[in-house]
């Protein structure tokens, strides 16, 4: 897949951008570049990685409350 005119015209539209016509082909470029980066990223073999969803394996660490002056 990649970015067109059209298809950044309608999510500056969604985004209610108003993007001048240099604006536009650098929003292209950034954008085609994101999807080749993912592209690459489908590239490589996950099997048997398990997703990560916390950064760290501990659960609501929190500080105590302590009255201070």
């Amino acid at each position: 897949m990649t970015i067109d005119e059209e298809t950044v015209d309608k999510i500056a539209h969604l985004a209610r951008l108003e993007l001048t016509g240099t604006e536009k082909q650098d929003m292209i470029k950034d954008m085609n570049k994101i999807l080749e980066f993912m592209d690459k990223l489908n590239e490589i073999n996950t099997t048997g990685v398990e997703p990560l969803v916390y950064m760290t394996a501990e659960v609501n660490t929190v500080r105590e409350d302590v009255v201070k002056q």
